[in-house]
């Protein structure tokens, strides 16, 4: 298991700047985690054929906790929009691993509130959460988003 994991729809692009959003979103998450706590993608992404998803999640980003110091990343960047006419909604997934709650940061506010807070701020384009659905299970948090623009 993967201590986080970040599943989207490839139109996640329809709402998101120049530079990689899904990276933007993993960058904030990796704040909240104790100094000298990095969090390493996983090679790269996994994307799946889209015929075969009906509703679910074509691609996904895996990421491991290494011990060492942060670099810094360059989320200020100008934002540049894609528009898809006909789409007007994506999804995302973030998942946890509770193994990787000892780690973090002691949080002023719930996980699923400063979460909420980075994907609306990485997303930046007057987006709306259409739909929000948290859920705690034995092994990790999951919390899943639609947006609309």
């Amino acid at each position: 298991m993967f201590p986080l994991v970040i599943e989207f729809h490839y139109n996640v692009s329809n709402f998101l700047s120049k530079n990689d959003p899904i990276q933007n979103i993993a960058c904030s998450i990796e704040e909240l985690f104790i100094d000298n706590v990095s969090l390493i993608q996983d090679g790269s992404r996994i994307h799946i054929k889209e015929e075969f998803i009906q509703d679910g999640y074509p691609a996904r980003a895996l990421y491991h906790l290494k011990n060492r110091v942060r670099e810094v990343c360059n989320k200020d960047e100008k934002a540049q929009y894609d528009e898809h006419p006909k789409q007007n909604t994506t999804k995302l997934k973030i998942r946890i691993a509770k193994e990787a709650f000892p780690f973090m940061r002691k949080l002023e506010q719930s996980l699923e509130q400063i979460i909420r807070g980075i994907v609306v701020d990485v997303l930046k384009h007057n987006v709306q959460v259409k739909h929000e659905h948290c859920n705690h299970t034995e092994d990790e948090h999951i919390i899943e988003y639609v947006f609309m623009k």
